[in-house]
């Protein structure tokens, strides 16, 4: 249909201003420049004589400066306290969140992969643009006045908790062989892991529609494998055209052998149609066909077909999953696939009495009163982020590492917290981050 500058006025008006007024990307300011400029809303308006749109980048960035000194609410008044909070402990953020262990020299060192500028990007992204009526929470009211700041920072505190235990403390993107196979790392280990096989792993009934399809000629390579010496490489998935057999990884010989089939733990000797091993901040969790399939549905190229509001029209999470980890947006989408998990699994979590957003908020209010806090919380919390349940048979207390982050950087005091278990390690650190995945896994 015809572009028209009322409706399309009313449209941005109507929703975040900021929304996809990147630099990179093609924003209502770019369509009134090009009016202006070239006489049609989509440049370039002369296919005979086309031409760029003169200083697009310079337009945006003004927007956003008029946009804020005229006190516009492009941000929530969530997220201004949030981001003002966060900016004021940017270097202890730093120093305690974004901080990676070498698995040699047992030294920490900033993350490579992870920074403070993507993660503000994203959790502004996630708390005030949000998806299909869906917020990341850091204390979001009935209206914008209402604001429970200290719930939010507890709820934020726990996803830094597991992003720092899953991910940032190794460095790490994509997930890592780890698991040992009759004394050797199978290949098809990318297949699943300690008895998953992440290709099953499929939505309900409800959602069966969002999962993504199964393609046996999907071929291409992770880009993290772990650090340590001799570690096995990353990742892969290829079609049995490519690999007929997959064996597993030499660490004597520092190479993977494949002159005969060696199979996972359940039995898998080919890496046809495995492309769904974990991703980004919570890649423990973050896996299999029905994760990447939502989020392609949400935030992804299905909602842009679909017609629906999509934070990342361009990127098809069923087609390449591998972009968490590398493509043009990865910086970002390491943490947006957490929150996006985090968001969809853990918030709504509402059973039995266990209303997750309810218990955050009395936490916070006691807690900021002084009383006291009980690591039974975190199990419970645990459980429903790995199965989806208030209960399970093992879950890792992660009490230590949340206290030690909240009492650094959170702005309200908390108690001593009852004896806990040690937490347990998270899987091995990566490798010096690669720039982009291989097109096929080389052998």
């Amino acid at each position: 249909g015809k572009w028209s500058y009322i409706k399309q006025l009313h449209s941005m008006m109507e929703g975040d201003l900021f929304s996809e007024l990147r630099f990179e990307r093609t924003h209502f300011i770019d369509s009134v420049g090009s009016l202006l400029t070239q006489g049609c809303p989509f440049p370039p308006c002369d296919k005979n004589n086309q031409q760029r749109l003169h200083m697009s980048r310079e337009r945006k960035s003004n927007f956003r400066l008029i946009l804020e000194a005229l006190g516009l609410p492009i941000k929530s008044t969530a997220f201004r306290e949030m981001e003002s909070y966060l900016a004021s402990v940017k270097q202890t953020f730093e120093d305690v969140v974004l901080r990676s262990k070498h698995p040699k020299h047992k030294q920490t060192y900033q993350s490579y992969r992870y920074h403070f500028s993507d993660f503000m990007e994203s959790l502004r992204l996630m708390s005030d643009v949000g998806f299909d009526g869906k917020q990341f929470f850091i204390g979001q009211g009935s209206n914008d006045e209402e604001v429970d700041i200290n719930a939010g920072m507890l709820n934020l505190a726990l996803f830094l908790t597991y992003s720092m235990v899953m991910a940032i403390q190794d460095d790490a993107c994509d997930e890592h062989n780890t698991q040992i196979v009759s004394g050797k790392f199978p290949v098809s280990n990318a297949c699943g892991q300690y008895g998953l096989s992440y290709q099953d792993i499929r939505c309900t009934a409800v959602d069966k529609d969002k999962e993504c399809p199964l393609d046996p000629n999907q071929s291409f390579s992770a880009v993290t494998r772990a650090l340590y010496d001799r570690a096995p490489q990353p990742f892969k998935c290829a079609p049995k055209s490519q690999y007929p057999v997959t064996g597993y990884w030499d660490d004597r010989r520092i190479e993977e052998n494949h002159q005969t089939a060696f199979s996972n733990e359940l039995g898998r000797t080919d890496v046809e149609g495995c492309c769904w091993w974990g991703r980004g901040v919570l890649r423990e969790v973050t896996r299999g066909r029905c994760s990447f399939g939502k989020m392609n549905y949400y935030i992804g190229k299905r909602a842009a077909e679909d017609g629906r509001p999509s934070l990342y029209p361009n990127v098809d999470f069923c087609e390449f999953p591998e972009a968490i980890c590398a493509s043009e947006f990865s910086n970002e989408l390491r943490w947006v696939s957490g929150m996006f998990q985090w968001v969809m699994d853990v918030q709504p979590y509402n059973r039995n009495g266990f209303n997750y957003i309810e218990k955050i908020k009395e936490i916070a209010t006691d807690v900021s009163h002084g009383g006291a806090l009980d690591s039974s919380f975190f199990l419970d919390v645990d459980c429903i982020l790995k199965t989806g349940s208030v209960k399970c048979d093992q879950a890792i207390d992660i009490t230590e590492t949340m206290e030690n982050l909240v009492s650094a950087m959170f702005d309200f005091k908390l108690p001593t917290f009852s004896p806990t278990r040690t937490t347990n390690p998270s899987n091995s650190p990566t490798d010096l981050p690669t720039v982009s995945p291989s097109t096929s896994p080389s052998y």
